[in-house]
């Protein structure tokens, strides 16, 4: 059931994102988000990974999420975050 909410959701957003002219892919893994992020960025070659700066607790206004911190330390290409 939770798999089946994530692609619904997800295909809502890339079929929004996609109506304003963007070229966007999108995909539903399992493991740590940082690390997959970083793992499958790189399989596709990506130029730029782009992510939100809080996930699911926000702990002050100028903080990262610790997926956004771990992707920022660790990614070998150029990050992207924003509000």
């Amino acid at each position: 059931v939770m798999m089946e909410r994530a692609e619904e959701m997800l295909n809502r957003k890339l079929e929004e994102i996609g109506e304003r002219g963007f070229r966007i892919r999108g995909m539903i893994e399992e493991g740590k988000p940082a690390e997959k992020i970083i793992e499958i960025s790189n399989k596709l070659d990506c130029d730029l990974i782009i992510l939100g700066r809080k996930g699911q607790s926000e702990i002050g206004p100028d903080t990262l999420g610790s997926v956004a911190e771990k992707v920022v330390i660790h990614a070998h290409k150029p990050v992207m975050i924003v509000r």
